[in-house]
């Protein structure tokens, strides 16, 4: 295989990541339903109540949030899975069309990068304390979502694309 063509797998497969979440997400609503709500309520994180100020206890919240995070996997995984056709597709001879794909999985990516390291680490890790509940932390999946983005980024900018 070329470097086009792992370029363009990668895309897919992190395309496939995403529909796949949202699909879950939405699948079994309920489970992540329930993160969402111990997240942003706060409700066992141990310096409560001292910053449980920044709680988001309103039941409507629950909901918008949530949907707003399908929403952006679904997005996500749209991107990817346009920009991987493209990079498919024009791999062996359209090189302006390749590069048209590539700045679709760029932007795919950075999407990932968004979601895992500003929404779930930055956001729910450190404003919503999401680190110090034994129930509701997926920090260090965040982390590690964030790290696997990153490289499929680097990649996907630093390894040449020559045959």
């Amino acid at each position: 295989m070329n470097p086009k063509q792992i370029k363009s797998l990668f895309a897919a497969f992190f395309s496939l990541y995403f529909f796949l979440l949202a699909f879950n997400n939405l699948s079994d609503y309920a489970s992540n339903q329930a993160f969402v709500k111990g997240v942003l309520s706060m409700e066992d994180v141990f310096s409560n109540p001292a910053n449980q100020w920044r709680a988001i206890p309103w039941d409507w919240a629950v909901p918008l949030f949530y949907g707003l995070i399908i929403i952006w996997e679904l997005g996500t995984a749209f991107v990817l899975g346009v920009g991987a056709v493209l990079m498919f597709r024009h791999s062996e001879k359209d090189s302006l069309k390749f590069e048209q794909g590539k700045r679709w999985v760029s932007t795919g990516y950075v999407m990932s990068f968004v979601q895992w390291f500003v929404f779930f680490v930055t956001i729910a890790s450190e404003w919503f304390l999401m680190w110090q509940s034994e129930t509701w932390n997926a920090q260090g999946t965040a982390f590690a979502l964030t790290g696997i983005t990153l490289l499929l980024l680097l990649f996907h900018h630093l390894v040449p694309e020559k045959n």
